[in-house]
């Protein structure tokens, strides 16, 4: 059986149910014996952390992603129709200098995938400076407690080099902040 990738791999969203679905999938399609840990940022982390959080990927930013995953997960998504990287290691590119703080999202036979703290998160959020990132960075302002503009830029300031925060992240900071000022708490259970 081949691990090519489908004809017409489609763009799908899932939740965390979903997601823990697929990754048992992949857990069940590991070698006998074998034991993969990786670490994950980004919408995945957020979409099994939120009931209400979907995502198109798991985002890995460990140090490698073993060709046995590699393989594992081009079976599920040929299953599930779904595009070859729906886990990707490239977003390491732009991760931040700080403790992910991870926390165990996933813990199977073979598979344990950790998920980066809330605290990451949002640094990841603010220096993307997306629109669609808003919301989740206004929601883990809420989490983390940093809601002020310049505790954002600190924040930042300690996770990226000087050099790569433009003024585009600084407004983008300074926005989800006065959002945070002005958004109520988030109910319990997100």
């Amino acid at each position: 059986m081949s691990d090519a990738p489908p004809n017409n791999p489609r763009q799908a969203e899932f939740g965390g149910e979903e997601l823990l679905g697929l990754l048992a999938e992949v857990d069940a399609e590991l070698p006998e014996g074998a034991h993969v840990e990786i670490a994950a940022i980004g919408g995945g982390v957020l979409a099994l952390r939120w009931a209400d959080r979907t995502t198109g990927d798991l985002d890995v930013v460990s140090e490698s992603m073993p060709p046995e995953l590699r393989s594992a997960a081009a079976r599920v998504a040929r299953r599930h129709d779904l595009r070859p990287d729906w886990i990707n290691d490239a977003a390491k590119v732009k991760v931040p200098d700080l403790d992910p703080q991870l926390e165990v999202l996933y813990a199977g036979d073979r598979l344990t995938v950790y998920g980066a703290g809330p605290r990451y998160l949002l640094a990841t959020k603010l220096f993307a400076a997306r629109a669609h990132d808003f919301d989740d960075a206004l929601r883990l302002a809420a989490e983390t407690g940093i809601t002020d503009a310049e505790e954002m830029l600190d924040l930042l300031a300690d996770a990226y080099p000087h050099r790569l925060l433009t003024p585009r992240i600084e407004h983008h900071a300074r926005q989800v902040a006065a959002a945070a000022q002005d958004s109520p708490p988030p109910t319990p259970g997100h």
